[in-house]
């Protein structure tokens, strides 16, 4: 039987607005894996995306730190909802760095929401399976992008931008993307935009096993060293500018050899504001402890934390 479509219940702004910035994503996550479950039978969908969207870049727009934070720390719903999520906020911040137009900047979001409209259950296998991908899931996976962009369309989303993106979203400058194999000239800025989130956030999310995820800097490293995206240097440097070295939300070893979170970014994206992990957590909240440049001695693969530091946000 489909499922329910009262997806967003009716709140009080007021008491919404109060609560912490990562309960709020929390329940955004939340949200969205009731509509990604839901997609097969949804109406509207393309309504249903836009509103998700619209409530992403409200609670982004409240509290950027925690959005980022958010991408590292925040993994306890179905990975594919989890990742969508992740994905939207890290272009809707990217494509404000760069001043996208707002319709632009919507599609790219409604996209990343969207983009692996039917491979859900797929992403949810592959990501705590220890085995490689049998070749009939690399099938599957190769054809995600058309078969996405097929149901979005069926089910009524008409934004040719949107549905661009999400043909594209896997294209490499290089020639070595999927499904078409285009290169640089072929490939909209947007689409590659998708896909560098998408390897981020794939790249610092925890498993549910005894694997460990990339640290931060890993992570960037995947952006910033691919020599494909040369041509593209202006979306590069803004979305390594606008996570920084040291992104909320992520792990860094200081020179005293303690492990400690990044919690704000700060002037300087060098000497971002962490909490050192241990401390007494009896302080509401944890206590906050600036950092200089010679401090931070490496980035850290990410890991569960005590839930109290959620409080930092």
């Amino acid at each position: 039987m489909p499922p329910s479509d009262h997806f967003f219940p009716a709140r009080d702004d007021a008491t919404v607005a109060e609560r912490p910035a990562l309960e709020r994503i929390d329940r955004l996550v939340a949200s969205a894996e009731i509509v990604i479950n839901a997609l097969p039978w949804l109406d509207g969908v393309g309504a249903k995306i836009g509103k998700l969207a619209a409530k992403l870049e409200e609670v982004v727009d409240a509290d950027p730190d925690a959005a980022i934070a958010a991408v590292h720390l925040m993994h306890a719903h179905r990975y594919s909802a989890a990742h969508a999520v992740n994905m939207g906020i890290l272009c809707y911040l990217t494509a404000r760095r760069l001043k996208l137009p707002d319709s632009q900047r919507r599609s790219i979001l409604c996209a990343a929401l969207s983009c692996n409209a039917s491979i859900q259950r797929l992403q949810d296998e592959l990501k705590n399976q220890f085995d490689p991908p049998t070749p009939e899931q690399m099938k599957e996976m190769r054809a995600h992008p058309d078969k996405s962009v097929d149901f979005l369309r069926r089910t009524g989303v008409n934004d040719e931008v949107w549905l661009r993106i999400v043909a594209q979203h896997h294209e490499r400058p290089d020639g070595c993307g999927y499904p078409g194999g285009l290169t640089t000239e072929a490939i909209g800025e947007d689409a590659l935009m998708v896909g560098l989130a998408d390897r981020y956030a794939a790249c610092v999310s925890p498993y549910d096993d005894d694997r460990v995820a990339s640290s931060a800097s890993q992570g960037l490293g995947e952006v910033f060293r691919d020599p494909s995206y040369a041509d593209f240097e202006a979306l590069v440097a803004s979305f390594i500018k606008e996570l920084t070295l040291f992104p909320p939300g992520s792990f860094v070893r200081l020179d005293d050899d303690v492990e400690a979170l990044v919690v704000r970014r700060t002037s300087d994206s060098m000497c971002p504001l962490v909490a050192v992990i241990g401390d007494d957590l009896e302080a509401s909240p944890p206590a906050l402890r600036s950092t200089l440049p010679s401090e931070i001695v490496e980035s850290v693969s990410g890991h569960a934390i005590d839930p109290a530091y959620r409080r930092l946000w």
